[in-house]
């Protein structure tokens, strides 16, 4: 095991159904398997139980299966050992890696106790936290590769924590990422700007754009992947209405995946 004390940093040992450090803070596994290692408790925020259900329903009908697969598919080229998912939600993609890569040891962290919950609901060996992506509770190095999907990115703490040569997969949106429900939503249109990482530690390797199409024959689900869009806080309540009345929508994915490397010292 690599988790480390949230608050002191020591590392942590699994005992009687929990983990605890030299310094006698003790954290509880929770029945279904997750783990409280976010160091502020009262500061947490992150999904609540309505917004998991719902992405939750809409993964597991597997319209994002391709960047699944595709992402999959790069882990076992990577070969890691130790797996990070910095920002793993529900698990749709984390509980995946595990399957396609059963002898990786993969830690999933965060913020959002209702997404760690459904995580773990599937019985992997995936080891859940309640935890920021900003202060991950494992030790400097640990980790030969660490992966972020469509959420926030502290570049310092993903460096803390791989090892030299270890490997980041950035993944994002593409430039025309949901095109066709933009256009719905806005009179004007923007393509979305690919923002590549720029610092001394980090080396970038490779971008590819993964590209393909979907449709989406129910309005519920139309609803539920406007809810898990930026687009979600700044719509007109005149353009939802209007959305809400699309029976069927085809629309294209398209998902930038960029892989760097930690540079050796």
């Amino acid at each position: 095991m690599h988790y480390r004390c949230p608050v002191c940093h020591t590392p942590l040992i699994n005992l009687n159904n929990g983990y605890t450090c030299q310094n006698k803070h003790h954290y509880d596994t929770a029945r279904q398997g997750y783990v409280h290692l976010a160091n502020n408790r009262k500061s947490l925020s992150g999904d609540n139980v309505e917004m998991v259900k719902a992405r939750s329903a809409f993964l597991n009908k597997d319209y994002y299966q391709e960047l699944r697969n595709r992402l999959s598919a790069l882990i076992q080229q990577i070969q890691p050992t130790v797996l990070i998912d910095a920002g793993c939600g529900e698990g749709y993609y984390t509980n995946q890696f595990q399957i396609t890569n059963p002898n990786v040891e993969i830690y999933g962290f965060d913020l959002s106790k209702a997404a760690c919950k459904e995580a773990a609901k599937a019985h992997t060996s995936v080891h859940y936290a309640i935890a920021s992506v900003h202060d991950m509770p494992v030790s400097d190095s640990c980790a030969d590769a660490c992966i972020s999907v469509f959420a926030p990115i502290y570049i310092e703490e993903i460096i803390r924590v791989l090892k030299q040569g270890g490997t980041f997969i950035k993944v994002g949106p593409g430039p025309k990422h949901l095109w066709e429900l933009k256009q719905l939503l806005y009179d004007d249109v923007y393509e979305n700007k690919l923002k590549y990482i720029s610092h001394t530690q980090m080396k970038w390797i490779h971008t590819e754009l993964l590209k393909t199409k979907i449709v989406i024959e129910e309005t519920s689900d139309v609803m539920t992947l406007f809810s898990m869009t930026p687009y979600a806080y700044r719509t007109p309540k005149e353009k939802i209405e209007k959305l809400k009345q699309i029976q069927e929508l085809e629309i294209q994915l398209q998902f930038s995946i960029e892989i760097y490397q930690k540079a050796q010292e």
